[in-house]
């Protein structure tokens, strides 16, 4: 029985990694997170990270509408460093590296629900709704923390089950942090470390010690990784955070991420009513499980809660973590009614088939996808001619006006700042790289056109 278990759990992990390897593309859409990502990885390399910051903020400071914080949390970048220094700016190497952490969380899937269902059907199924999911594998094919976020929140929670030393309690401690090192949004994970001690740990003064050293070592560690990593990055963010808080946002979030978080559990644009039942399910699986597993439902709520105050609705990546405890907690409601109405058999029945069909579903979309999907977008060979023609002829010490700064300045080394066309004038910009679509005026006497590409000009002031 348990080489039957082995085997189709690797099964699906071998299914999942072909699929993943068929949708990962050379280059990248134009996001532009990415691109800070990957200077931090350079960085990181090469001990110049008070560099990237004086430069890049000077890039948001100078922008129209800022493209991001002043720097990204380095948890990732430092995971991504090593990878960089071997292969430099290969989009494979750098998207099958991130991609193993969602290989690698299938066993955790596993090794996790296995402690929460009675019956490992039920358990194989959390694995294969994950595994085949289209939202995760598509976010194999970009660069960012929230696949590698999402393994270390995962692997938290499990060591969190499984913790029988202080050795393990070091580790977990550290993990914690770690995970936070990656996504600010980790920090949860401390509560819900709290909540875990506090129901399923015995009193006494011995046992209380050994709860404190996760806390001792994420303390120690933090403290460690910000004499090593002392820039402030994401000041910009909590002051948008504060100035944008409001009961209208977190009505309208509220409802954006249930929409959300229904979507991940069945497909994309399902009516209204639909994602009403299914979070109506989720909801009774979650007080159900209060009692037995408050911690789950501490890390859940904690995280959700985070984004329903954010301002910008961040999208399905950032609710990753989170989405294999909701279907657990979509299976917990379902049963629990199939039961008031004695179909329980059947309704078992049926879940089985619904996942088969959404594992038939994604699979198919995962095997179309490939011959159809635009997935890059800022490393075409037009863009590479034009990145390639700015870095031999624009000067080094010029600022490009572009969509994308951080991408534009990662492929050509120049600094570039966020303007549109109506506004080039007012910024401290000279040249400007633009959509030829978006030239809504004549070039004037202001302007001087350097170069024209199939899709793009480059022009730059007259100074006369």
């Amino acid at each position: 029985m348990l080489r039957s278990k082995s085997f189709y759990l690797w099964a699906i992990v071998v299914v999942t990694a072909i699929l993943v390897l068929i949708n990962i593309k050379n280059g990248h859409d134009w996001g532009g997170d990415f691109a800070l990502y990957i200077e931090q990885a350079e960085a990181v390399g090469n001990n110049l990270m008070n560099e990237l910051y004086e430069i890049n903020h000077f890039t948001i400071e100078n922008s129209q509408k800022p493209p991001g914080p002043y720097l990204y949390p380095n948890g990732y970048p430092v995971l991504l460093a090593p990878v960089y220094a071997l292969f430099g700016l290969n989009f494979i190497a750098l998207k099958i590296f991130t991609s193993l952490f969602f290989i690698f969380s299938l066993f955790l899937l596993y090794k996790i629900f296995e402690q929460f269902f009675d019956n490992i059907c039920y358990v194989y199924l959390t694995v294969i709704f994950i595994a085949f999911n289209f939202y995760y594998i598509i976010r194999c094919d970009a660069l960012g923390p929230d696949i590698p976020y999402y393994f270390l929140s995962l692997a938290t929670i499990y060591l969190m089950q499984r913790s029988k030393n202080y050795f393990t309690q070091v580790c977990l401690g550290m993990l914690i942090c770690y995970s936070y090192f990656t996504r600010d949004i980790g920090i949860v994970l401390l509560p819900t470390l709290f909540v875990y001690q506090v129901f399923n740990s015995k009193t006494g003064t011995r046992k209380l010690l050994y709860n404190i050293v996760p806390y001792i070592s994420f303390a120690l560690l933090y403290l460690l990784l910000k004499i090593i990593f002392p820039q402030k990055g994401g000041e910009n963010h909590f002051a948008l955070l504060l100035s944008h808080l409001s009961v209208e946002l977190i009505v309208s979030n509220i409802l954006y991420y249930c929409k959300l978080i229904a979507s991940a559990l069945t497909i994309n644009h399902i009516s209204i009513v639909v994602s009403f039942a299914i979070m109506s399910l989720v909801m009774i699986g979650l007080f159900l499980n209060l009692n037995k597993l408050l911690y789950i439902v501490v890390y859940v709520v904690g995280t959700v809660s985070v984004f329903i105050i954010w301002p910008s609705q961040q999208g399905m990546r950032f609710l990753f973590p989170v989405i294999p405890f909701s279907f657990f907690f979509f299976v917990e409601g379902y049963i629990y009614i199939a039961k008031k109405f004695k179909q329980e058999k059947n309704g078992k029945r049926l879940l089985i088939v619904y996942a088969a069909l959404f594992a038939l579903i994604n699979f198919g979309i995962f095997v179309y996808r490939p011959f159809v999907a635009k997935s890059n977008e800022c490393y075409t060979d037009e863009m590479k001619g034009i990145y390639s023609y700015i870095s031999n002829n624009v000067p080094y010490n010029k600022i490009i006006a572009f969509k994308k700064p951080r991408v534009l300045r990662l492929f050509t080394g120049r600094q570039s700042i966020c303007v549109d066309w109506e506004h080039f004038d007012d910024y401290c910009a000279e040249y400007m790289l633009i959509e030829n679509s978006k030239i809504t005026t004549p070039l004037s006497e202001k302007y001087i056109l350097v170069r024209s590409f199939e899709n793009y000009s480059l022009i730059v002031k007259n100074e006369r």
